[in-house]
């Protein structure tokens, strides 16, 4: 054998290390864009259930939600755990919003744009958004100005939002 025959073959063994490298890193390319569409799922899904069982947990906060929408007087105090709340809500819609942009929330986002959709119905965030909508990315803006101006006021979306298996007879 001679030393062409030998760096030939070295050629081809490093080419065979090339590829196998790259299919590997391809894989764990791919590993790693499942993973993160999982945990970034997993985040929001969770953030959003966490607002829903703060209304199921506090009885007090639930009562100011139903008369804020039912357009019945809020005390101060009660206007401002509302408006945080709120923000803390719109900042979730926010995140879930430019996560479904990059491509992280695919099948879930659905349900999270029809929240959104039926939140930005309610009378009291119709009010509350052109005040608070500049602390929000100017896409997401965009978003939820469409989202308020394209729908009808509708304080029967909170019925739909939180009381979705009762029949107009309960409500």
């Amino acid at each position: 054998m001679n030393w062409e025959a030998i760096g030939a073959m070295g050629e081809v063994g490093g080419a065979i290390a090339v590829v196998a490298t790259l299919g590997y890193l391809a894989a764990q390319i791919r590993q790693n864009t499942r993973t993160m569409h999982s945990a970034t799922t997993q985040e929001a899904t969770s953030t959003a259930g966490n607002n829903l069982i703060l209304m199921a947990l506090d009885s007090d906060f639930a009562e100011i939600m139903c008369r804020s929408n039912d357009a019945q007087p809020l005390a101060a105090s009660e206007h401002l755990r509302l408006t945080w709340w709120y923000r803390g809500v719109f900042r979730n819609f926010e995140n879930q919003y430019y996560q479904r942009r990059q491509g992280y929330l695919d099948e879930v986002w659905a349900g999270f744009e029809h929240t959104l959709s039926l939140t930005c119905r309610l009378p009291y965030v119709r009010a509350w958004w052109p005040g608070n909508r500049e602390s929000y990315g100017a896409s997401f803006r965009d978003f939820v100005d469409g989202l308020v101006t394209n729908q009808p006021e509708d304080p029967g979306a909170t019925d739909e939002m939180f009381f979705s298996n009762r029949t107009p007879a309960d409500r």
